[in-house]
């Protein structure tokens, strides 16, 4: 069972690098030759040839991701525009160092055993872990 375990990793791990090494190089390949559409996405279509019969196209597809610019930048920015207050919020955020603090500092106000009970909960967690010898 532990052989059987150990071919079907290996052969994974080099499928999957060598599909990550395939997929590198249709992207280059995409971004070289592909047909570019109104998004932006790059594409190779084989309509006459599917690829195993499977495939009849790859995308090198365009996403366009959002997101905010420097917080100081922003802040700025809305005090200036008088927004500040309108587009923020304050949200409280138990603080975990804190509660570490209060239970293992000088004065320590919360004792292990009120940790265990409502401050955190416990489980196990078991891992797979194979002693490998290294070749």
């Amino acid at each position: 069972m532990v052989r059987d375990w150990l071919l079907n990793d290996d052969a994974l791990q080099k499928f999957q690098k060598a599909t990550g090494d395939a997929k590198k190089r249709l992207m280059d390949t995409l971004a070289e030759v592909g047909t570019v559409d109104e998004k932006g996405s790059q594409w190779i279509h084989f309509p006459d040839d599917p690829v195993e019969g499977r495939i009849k196209s790859i995308k090198r597809q365009r996403s366009v991701i959002r997101s905010l610019r420097d917080p100081q930048d922003i802040e700025k920015f809305l005090r200036k525009k008088g927004l500040w207050d309108q587009c923020t919020r304050t949200e409280v955020v138990i603080d975990e160092d804190a509660i570490l603090g209060a239970a293992f500092g000088p004065n320590a106000a919360i004792t292990e055993a009120e940790l265990r009970k409502y401050v955190y909960e416990y489980h196990d967690q078991w891992s797979f872990i194979p002693g490998r010898i290294k070749l």
